[in-house]
């Protein structure tokens, strides 16, 4: 094994760990209170054009 395969993180890991990341950015103490005007892209809403 290569020291670069050895240092690979394995896929799952990597998923958990952002997921987690993203998870403490919302909840209570995260990016809300540093950026209260903040809205999630999940929440925004584009205007149709018609």
């Amino acid at each position: 094994m290569t020291s670069e395969e050895e240092s690979r993180i394995p896929r799952d890991e990597i998923v958990d760990e952002v997921r987690a990341f993203v998870g403490h950015v919302y909840e209570p103490g995260g990016i809300g209170e540093a950026w209260p005007y903040h809205i999630p892209a999940r929440d925004r809403r584009i205007p149709r054009v018609n």
